[in-house]
């Protein structure tokens, strides 16, 4: 199949209360008067410096008719996009909006067209982007900058885009977009917690939580509307993370406080999340984990949900408020206590005893939806791909043996049993998805491949190449071992993306974006 057209971009993201003694008028000592002064000009500072040093610029357009989401792969290219880059002005991915792709960089976003691969509106400040987004590290080391979900967190529903900029002490600007034309609904500025180093922002810890309809930034939970405070959060709900011994049980001398999300439910926001081992094996993986959560209208009606399995990074995956439980969570916790065995991989305890689990969307149990529940017969192990995908898909596996393969490799060989998609709204074999050639969960859970030799092909997760893209506008010199690819699901399109390093005659390394729409 040879690409019908073409276009090429190079991108850059780019009264004051009165006591008994109010008659009394002393006047101030010159320390007094001086400190006085000083915290006046820091305030003045704190409301200058983010219109000074972070001047936007943006372009708009008007709301439109919203086309709605594929739910084929199509054989003829409809249009071909080419970004070159460099670690200045970096892109770290294409995410799916409530109206097309929307392309992440690191000063800002832009919206693109659906039909023809032009950009619609933008949105650039000439700061950087901090990281936002959790989870955004695999086994304690960060993923790598091409990875949009960790700069911009895009809400359930995906009509809101929250941007965080780096203020330097002062905290981390955060921008919300709308993602159908570009109009910055509210400007937030988040405040590092008390008690952290306010000399430099490096390594600070930014704790950033949506719904479709909230955001919650440190301690306060803001409307995605027009950014009103609706809510202060309980000090109880905010807790330091890392290990600790002040864990949820009393048997339990040692576990791990994670951070929740940033995407929770469309209506419930995961806290945080504790997990352990029940056996006290502390120097293995953890077994059990459990998750406060809260709806996003009332935080004080915080609710523990007991027996979350963690996934192979040591803690549970949360795609859009889905997880996975041990379906009965008290004899699995009875069975879990005990020794560990030999013969099981850390990694495999849940396999190695064959516990039944069941897919959890957590709206149900917080109350905002209906009741669901799904059991997954046979399934005991969970592996899931924490990659640049705009719609994660959690991946449960059987068997007794651990696949190792990468996101687009792939594994005929793995005892792949099911796949809970999100925007399919359902759980699904690996059976049941290979008889299939259309629907949102066929797609959503097709890799890309990349090869020197061969190119890009679709594949199903069986290894089955469903597509081959001929004529592929790589750079002579790119790597397909670097970056990712992925099938990008949004209004109006089903695009590849692909996304290289190339490595130049100078040695030098500049990277390469190619957005290929289907139809």
């Amino acid at each position: 199949m040879s690409p019908k057209s073409s276009s090429s971009a190079s991108d850059s993201g780019s009264a004051p209360a009165r006591g008994d003694g109010a008659r009394r008028r002393g006047r101030l000592s010159r320390p007094a008067f001086l400190a006085t002064v000083l915290t006046l000009a820091i305030g003045a500072a704190a409301l200058a410096i983010p219109q000074r040093m972070y001047a936007p610029e943006s372009v708009r357009v008007p709301p439109a008719a919203v086309a709605l989401r594929p739910d084929t792969l199509g054989e003829e290219v409809a249009w071909q996009r080419v970004i070159r880059y460099d670690d200045r002005d970096a892109v770290t991915g294409v995410t799916a909006g409530a109206a097309g792709p929307v392309i992440v960089t690191a000063h800002g976003a832009a919206g693109v067209d659906p039909a023809t691969g032009e950009q619609t509106w933008s949105y650039t400040r000439p700061a950087s982007l901090r990281r936002i987004g959790n989870p955004c590290e695999r086994d304690g080391v960060p993923e790598p900058h091409t990875d949009a979900s960790c700069y911009a967190v895009l809400t359930p529903d995906r009509s809101r885009l929250v941007l965080g900029y780096d203020a330097g002490p002062l905290g981390v600007l955060l921008v919300v977009l709308d993602t159908t034309t570009g109009e910055v609904a509210f400007e937030h500025m988040y405040a590092y917690r008390g008690g952290e180093d306010s000399r430099t922002s490096a390594g600070r810890h930014v704790d950033v939580h949506v719904t479709d309809r909230a955001l919650m930034a440190g301690e306060e939970v803001v409307s995605l509307e027009d950014g009103s405070r609706l809510a202060t959060v309980p000090e109880s709900a905010l807790t330091d993370v890392g290990l600790t011994n002040d864990c949820p049980r009393d048997d339990v001398e040692l576990c791990e406080r994670l951070e929740g999300p940033s995407r929770g439910g469309h209506a419930t926001l995961v806290l945080d999340l504790t997990c352990w081992r029940p056996d006290h094996d502390y120097d293995k993986n953890s077994t059990w984990c459990e998750a406060r959560i809260a709806p996003d209208d009332d935080l004080t009606a915080i609710q523990t949900v007991a027996g979350v399995v963690p996934a192979e990074s040591g803690g549970p995956e949360v795609i859009e408020g889905r997880v996975l439980r041990y379906a009965a969570p008290d004899a699995a916790y009875a069975e879990l206590s005990q020794s560990s065995r030999e013969d099981v991989d850390a990694s495999e305890g849940a396999a190695g005893r064959g516990l039944p689990l069941e897919a959890v969307n957590l709206d149900s149990v917080s109350g905002s939806e209906p009741a669901e529940t799904v059991p997954l017969d046979g399934v005991g192990a969970v592996h899931s791909y924490r990659i640049r995908h705009p719609y994660r898909v959690l991946t449960a596996e059987g068997g007794p043996e651990k696949a190792e393969r990468s996101a687009g490799d792939a594994a005929p060989d793995a005892a792949v049993e099911a796949f809970i998609v999100p925007s399919a709204d359902g759980v699904y074999t690996a059976a049941e998805l290979a008889g299939q050639t259309s629907g949102a969960a066929w797609l959503e859970t097709l890799q890309v491949h990349r090869s020197k030799g061969e190119g890009v092909s679709v594949m199903r997760p069986d290894g089955e190449v469903v597509l081959h893209l001929n004529d592929y506008p790589a750079a002579v010199n790119w790597l397909p071992t670097s970056g990712v690819g992925y099938i990008l699901r949004a209004p109006g399109v089903t695009a590849v993306v692909d996304q290289h390093a190339i490595v130049e005659s100078t040695g030098d390394a500049s990277y390469e974006l190619i957005i290929t729409a289907l139809r």
